[in-house]
């Protein structure tokens, strides 16, 4: 019965990690995949037999490996963290993710390898790159207007001035946004 149980349990277990949404990576002391799920594989374009045994710095761009050696050497550390990372698909193109990676540690708690957690944020990274064209776009049109513009939230904040307001009131927008009570 703990037999059946235990095979029970473990074919739960590969089907959480093989639908789950986000890739699945561990990796032994010295780096190199010993577990790859088929989400991250996908994410990568490449297998997760193609992976095995490989360093994840063969899945970076060689201007990033230096900044994942600071976090290696985090991660030995003991300490966890949650960071965005660019990865480098077998295509050459990029994938924007958010990785969450903590140490595992063998019984004598020494450095054993990593666990981590990989999401894909290609949208997140469109929309806040999109975002900020727009900002751009409207903060040389405000600046670019003749007419005085404040923007003032209902409590009388002001968020937002151009160069025509501190023209008529004769403030800097800081001024303008200290003294919004008294002006407004």
């Amino acid at each position: 019965a703990a037999t059946r149980e235990a095979r029970e349990r473990g074919a739960a277990y590969q089907r959480i990690v093989e639908t789950t949404s986000e890739g699945i990576r561990t990796a032994d002391a010295d780096d190199r995949t010993t577990f790859t799920n088929s989400r991250l594989a996908a994410m990568l374009g490449t297998t997760a037999e193609e992976m095995r045994g490989r360093p994840i710095h063969d899945f970076l761009f060689a201007e990033d490996a230096i900044a994942l050696q600071a976090k290696m050497q985090e991660l030995r550390q003991g300490l966890s963290a949650t960071f965005d990372w660019r990865f480098r698909r077998q295509d050459g193109s990029g994938l924007p993710a958010l990785v969450s990676v903590v140490a595992l540690r063998d019984p004598h708690g020494r450095f054993d390898g990593s666990l981590a957690m990989i999401t894909d944020i290609s949208e997140r990274k469109r929309a806040e790159e999109a975002l900020s064209a727009s900002e751009l776009l409207l903060s040389r049109i405000v600046s670019s207007l003749e007419e005085a513009l404040l923007v003032v939230t209902p409590d009388r904040v002001v968020v937002r001035v151009n160069e025509a307001a501190e023209r008529m009131f004769g403030y800097s927008k800081a001024e303008l946004a200290e003294r919004s009570t008294e002006i407004l």
